[in-house]
């Protein structure tokens, strides 16, 4: 039984640690995926797997919560600049650092395009 207490203990904890950097990280999800595997393999770890199952979810609704954010920035900082005609350095600077992320989560709409737009903007000091 105290067995069963500390796996919980320790499963909790590296769910948290691999939300955190799943959030971001394909690889880990893509690690999750293996583990999940490897743990159907043996059925005295049901309870472990069924957590990382849920992690999995959880992870998913994360980033497809965070590209959003990250679309509706990006979307934002077009309809404000195209009309002003131009961007300060550091505002550009944050799209780079916006947009880096909505690829990396796998955004791939009409947000491109937006983007490219606002990089041919003229650079305001």
């Amino acid at each position: 039984m105290q067995f069963l207490k500390n796996m919980g203990e320790y499963a909790g904890v590296i769910i948290s640690i691999l939300t955190a950097l799943g959030l971001l990280f394909k690889p880990v999800r893509n690690l999750i995926k293996t583990i999940l595997k490897y743990l159907s393999k043996d059925k005295s770890t049901e309870e472990i797997k069924t957590m990382l199952l849920k992690l999995q979810s959880t992870m998913e609704l994360h980033s497809e919560a965070l590209m959003s954010a990250s679309r509706i920035t990006i979307l934002n900082n077009y309809y404000k600049y195209m009309e002003k005609g131009e961007m300060k350095v550091y505002e550009k600077e944050a799209l780079i650092r916006e947009y880096e992320i909505y690829e990396k989560l796998g955004g791939n709409s009409f947000i491109s395009s937006c983007y490219e737009e606002l990089m041919e903007l003229p650079t305001k000091k």
